[in-house]
């Protein structure tokens, strides 16, 4: 029963992604690439979900990643760092969430995305990873607010 649920939960999510991912090569065009000062408030101003989606991604340990690692990560950043309030198992759906709530706060200010994602056929899941322009910004980021969890070494 739990595969069926996770199966359907991929299919979902991968419709819901590439819609996202028509939408965005419809108007990528006009984005504009971040400087750190315009980046730093926006990765302020996220929400807990856009926080551990954030922080997992950029702690991953092979780019890009697929949404079952992701979602892996988040869940073990969101049980070491319970002062972010999120106490249910994060799935796929909260990563599409996470992502359009990026969107939404990105588009008013026409800069690109600085998630990259697509859909692998080969793992059969969509894969994520920030992009390199914006990684070491990201991962500053993370340190400082106390999400990062990976062992050094």
């Amino acid at each position: 029963m739990r595969l069926i649920v996770e199966i359907a939960t991929t299919k979902s999510t991968a419709v819901e992604e590439q819609v996202e991912e028509k939408e965005e090569k419809e108007v990528a065009e006009e984005e504009e690439p971040w400087t750190k000062a315009e980046l730093l408030p926006y990765l302020k101003d996220a929400t807990p979900y856009q926080r551990i989606l954030l922080a997992a991604l950029v702690q991953v340990d092979k780019e890009p990643a697929t949404s079952k690692q992701v979602t892996f990560l988040m869940n073990e950043i969101a049980k070491r760092r319970p002062s972010e309030g999120i106490d249910k198992k994060i799935t796929g759906r909260d990563i599409a969430g996470a992502r359009a709530g990026l969107k939404m706060r990105r588009k008013p200010l026409k800069k690109e995305d600085i998630i990259e994602s697509s859909w692998n056929h080969a793992e059969r899941d969509y894969i994520y990873k920030i992009k390199d322009d914006y990684k070491e910004i990201v991962i500053d980021w993370v340190k400082g607010e106390k999400l990062w969890i990976k062992e050094v070494g």
